[in-house]
């Protein structure tokens, strides 16, 4: 009992931490000249912009190399080439085939979380600032359209406003893109998976088939013999 309760306990641990999802942070803001992002998986920065990341740690300068001689590579036979360009062929084929399916479920367990945007228009000339709020205006919303028919997006605040007397346009964009780490492994096992189904299809092209005419001899043979008897 004590055996089962402690490998449901690590089953549970286990897809805890596959639920947990990795959270990428981004902070542009054009008006403070600051673009600062973040990498953290249960509250512990794995990359930052800092360069403060887990993985980010300085490491020791290693010795350079002794350059190793070249070895001359012998050519290749005509066939040889042939057959591994067409087995490379099929394998990249068999993933291509595979990355729809396989986006699908990641898209299920991506997210955007506490998305902000804010957009100041600027222009010295009232239509140029018009055309240019309007251009501004349809690029936001149709991100946001195709972003929300893809994922879930939790939108806080959409602000786009004109700012005569000023050129420059200025962005504020924040947010949070949360990935399920249980999507991401869903979707390399179904690339792995369609990758191995399609090395193990038998080859079509070995199959040796018998001549018309001796297929017509058999029939032929079969017939007579059925009416002697």
């Amino acid at each position: 009992m004590i055996g089962w309760c402690i490998a449901g306990g690590v089953l549970l641990l286990f897809l805890l931490i596959l639920l947990t999802p990795v959270v990428f942070s981004v902070n542009y803001d054009d008006f403070r000249d600051i673009f600062m992002w973040k990498v953290s998986w249960l509250g512990i920065p794995l990359l930052c912009s800092t360069g403060t990341g887990l993985f980010q740690r300085k490491k020791k300068p290693q010795e350079q190399a002794k350059p190793k001689k070249k070895q001359k590579k012998k050519p290749e036979k005509t066939e040889d080439a042939k057959e591994k360009m067409r087995r490379s062929w099929d394998m990249y084929w068999s993933l291509i085939r595979r990355v729809p399916k396989a986006l699908r479920l990641l898209w299920k367990g991506i997210s955007i979380r506490k998305l902000t945007i804010g957009v100041q228009v600027g222009r010295f000339d009232a239509s140029a600032c018009a055309q240019a709020y309007g251009a501004a205006n349809a690029a936001v919303y149709t991100a946001l359209g195709l972003l929300q028919s893809m994922m879930r997006v939790s939108v806080e605040q959409v602000q786009i406003r004109c700012a005569f007397g000023t050129e420059k346009t200025n962005w504020i964009v924040r947010g949070k893109l949360c990935a399920c780490l249980l999507a991401v492994l869903a979707a390399v096992c179904s690339v792995v998976l369609g990758l191995l189904s399609g090395g193990k299809k038998p080859q079509s092209g070995h199959a040796k088939e018998e001549p018309p005419m001796q297929k017509q001899n058999a029939a032929s043979e079969a017939v007579s013999a059925g009416s002697r008897r």
